[in-house]
């Protein structure tokens, strides 16, 4: 049976005020003891992810949960991807500043018509890369990433729901492989 906001027998006071501070105090809704708001119908999307967020701060074990689905997601996305370049396998860094000069790179080489570009895969390895390679990768590398973000929302959705209870079902879920 759902309750009027600030009756729920879990911590009451705390949600409340918790959705008070996040000035969300007009939003019209109700929640059950398992989280599940039912809310009014001028309530926006943007609204309803606020009151998501404050819940799930204030629900220590889904809070727990989403923090270890996006610390394992950027681990992910960060830390590397292997592509094959002439029969030999080549590790790109992915890490944020990688990302943007793998992008950049591959938009520049794209529109210049250069042939090849060089890239530096190791400390000590720099490689001629053909352009048409180096697009290819860039592409992969960018859908993988991607990837990493779309299983991210699914896993928020299994936590929400339940059926996500703990960090094994997060490393369960189907994270991209970081090589192609």
């Amino acid at each position: 049976m759902p309750n009027a906001i600030g009756t729920n027998e879990i911590e009451p006071i705390s949600f409340r005020q918790q959705i008070v501070d996040a000035g969300l105090g007009g939003v019209s809704m109700s929640y059950t003891n398992e989280g599940e708001f039912n809310y009014g119908p001028l309530v926006t999307q943007v609204q309803k992810d606020q009151v998501h967020g404050v819940y799930t701060r204030h629900n220590p074990l889904k809070g727990s949960l989403v923090d270890y689905a996006n610390n394992h997601q950027w681990a992910l996305a960060t830390g590397g991807y292997t592509v094959t370049i002439d029969g030999v396998l080549r590790k790109f860094e992915t890490d944020s500043e990688s990302q943007s000069l793998i992008d950049s790179t591959s938009r520049r080489i794209s529109q210049s018509g250069a042939p090849s570009v060089d890239w530096q895969f190791e400390m000590h390895v720099v490689v001629t890369v053909r352009s048409s390679d180096f697009i290819t990768s860039a592409s992969k590398i960018g859908d993988f990433i991607q990837a990493t973000f779309s299983v991210l929302q699914d896993t928020f959705a299994g936590i929400d729901s339940g059926a996500i209870k703990n960090e094994g079902d997060v490393n369960k879920m189907p994270w991209p492989e970081p090589y192609g």
